[in-house]
Order: C-alpha cells, then sequence, then structure tokens
C-alpha cells in the first residue's frame, strides 16, 4: 500500500512546528540564494532544483519531507516531480 502524500503550503511558524515532529526539510534553493539566507534548523537536506534529477537517490523514501524554495514555485514542481518518482 502506497503511503498517503499530502500536499499542501505551510506558513513558517507551522513548517518549525513540523520540523519539530520529526518531517526533513528539503531546501531546493541555489547556492547564491543559501549563501544570502541560510536556514538554521535541524534534519535539513540541500540539494538544488537544478540537481535534484542526479541527486534524488539521497532523499529517504520513508520519510515526511517539506519542500522550501524562495517563493514556493519551485516546491510545487518539485513536490510533483517527487510525487511522480515516488
Amino acid at each position: 500500500m502506497e503511503p498517503e502524500i499530502i500536499i499542501k503550503e505551510v506558513c513558517l511558524t507551522s513548517t518549525l512546528e513540523l520540523i519539530q515532529r520529526g518531517y526533513l526539510l528539503l531546501d531546493i534553493r541555489e547556492a547564491s540564494e543559501v549563501e544570502q539566507l541560510s536556514l538554521d534548523v535541524p534534519r535539513i537536506l540541500y540539494i538544488p532544483m537544478s540537481s535534484l534529477e542526479e541527486r534524488i537517490h539521497e532523499l529517504p523514501k520513508d520519510e515526511k519531507v517539506i519542500v522550501v524554495c524562495t517563493t514556493g514555485e519551485r516546491s510545487k514542481r518539485v513536490v510533483s516531480y517527487l510525487q511522480y518518482h515516488g
């Protein structure tokens, strides 16, 4: 049975609560964006969207993940990509 996949936008406060509950934060921003504003949270994985295809194997398949970018547009595309690839 496939795990239930829930997609929704969350605010910063909700994101921090989910991280505290064990969610993994996947930061897909590019290096220049991370240099401008880095995120200091536990359980974070940096994989720029431009590298996701070759690094997708680094994502644990058995964990709940929050995908973050600067505006939310790339996150939506990455969530669809991850769903497609299981």
